[in-house]
């Protein structure tokens, strides 16, 4: 969970040019960890491009309409010429086409996301977009109100329950590991640790916090990016109710005196596709961190703790590996492919975490997942 702001369109580097046997009009282009089908000629290693990621939503332009208005210019992992290509690569000087004051910024690195008006493409996924935009409706007096309890109270009267504040940073970090291709050095800086990896499921964060405010102990349920302060049939609440969660949390903090923040992946019923099949919700846990100190849990704790109270950790892949000095980004990709342990269903990818400190994280979605999706 390295603190990586995603880039869903950037200025990168071409690191590498490589033939596809069979087809004389392209080639496969690498910037950073990511491998684009690009037509031939139009590139050169060293050169700078506009690289824009798989699962982003671009806006109808002239510069793409030609080859994306029938994919309705959404970027995804697509198997081409036999071989996977994984977003866009696109000439620098498109950018100046569509924003000609951007120029002089177009350095590697550059974050260009928000210039080209890059979204990130969500589908059969219930998106928090909406409750950040009401969110952000409300003015600095009604955002004070909601504080006390009395007044929320009054809001749910007349408003419903699906009150939402948001996320407690301050607590624990919202869960976002950074895509190995985004990131090779991730490799490079891990080198001969010892590493561990789980699956990667489909489905939502969900998290479970117990925390002291002043003299009170306060247990909060979250979504990926809000808080639900008000019980309500959401997957979230459904979870908390199905496993007891806050006479877990209630029960560890009476026998150690720690406040803990479990969070984990909620699959089941309306999440994604539900590739699973499963009825209703079901919940795995893959970070738990003690609040005081700041000390998550190792990987042997979150087993021990899974099997105490009940829960169910995410499906462990590898309990101990390392990256030798040949480990590169597709062997990684490799190890992202593979049968999901729910279901007889091609995984999502896996989330790969240093044995001596679950906080240093990547992740590497499976190219055979997301050619299917």
């Amino acid at each position: 969970m390295e603190d990586v702001v995603r880039k869903l369109a950037s200025v990168q580097k071409i690191v590498d040019i490589q033939p596809i046997p069979g087809y004389d009009k392209v080639e496969m282009a690498t910037t950073l960890g990511w491998k684009c089908i690009v037509k031939k000629y139009t590139f050169n290693v060293g050169d700078l491009c506009v690289y824009i990621e798989p699962d982003s939503q671009l806006y109808p332009h002239e510069i793409w309409d030609e080859f994306l208005a029938k994919r309705k210019w959404r970027i995804r992992t697509m198997r081409m010429c036999k071989v996977i290509s994984q977003g866009l690569i696109i000439p620098i000087d498109s950018v100046e086409k569509l924003k000609p004051k951007a120029k002089y910024k177009l350095k590697e690195g550059f974050d260009l996301t928000d210039i080209l008006d890059v979204t990130h493409f969500e589908k059969g996924k219930m998106s928090e977009e909406g409750s950040k935009k009401y969110s952000k409706k409300r003015g600095p007096v009604l955002k004070f109100l909601l504080k006390f309890h009395i007044f929320r109270k009054i809001w749910v009267m007349f408003n419903g329950s699906d009150l939402q504040f948001d996320f407690p940073k301050h607590l624990v970090k919202e869960t976002n590991e950074t895509n190995i291709q985004a990131m090779p050095n991730f490799i490079t800086r891990n080198r001969d640790k010892e590493m561990y990896s789980t699956e990667k499921l489909e489905g939502q964060n969900g998290n479970y916090i117990l925390s002291k405010n002043g003299r009170k102990t306060i247990y909060s349920v979250c979504s990926h990016h809000r808080t639900l302060p008000n019980k309500n049939n959401s997957s979230w609440w459904t979870i908390s109710d199905k496993y007891s969660m806050e006479k877990i949390l209630r029960d560890y903090h009476r026998v150690t005196g720690d406040f803990l923040a479990i969070q984990g992946e909620i699959v089941g019923d309306g999440i994604q596709k539900n590739i699973y099949k499963i009825d209703g919700y079901d919940f795995y846990v893959f970070s738990i961190k003690v609040i005081e100190t700041g000390h998550y849990f190792t990987l042997d704790q979150k087993m021990e703790f899974c099997k105490i109270y009940g829960l169910k950790l995410v499906p462990v892949v590898n309990a101990s590996f390392v990256f030798t000095q040949s480990t590169d980004v597709d062997d990684i990709m490799e190890m992202s492919n593979g049968t999901s342990v729910l279901y007889n269903t091609a995984r999502e990818g896996i989330v790969i975490r240093r044995v001596d400190d679950d906080t240093i994280s990547i992740k590497a979605r499976s190219p055979k997942y997301l050619i299917k999706q």
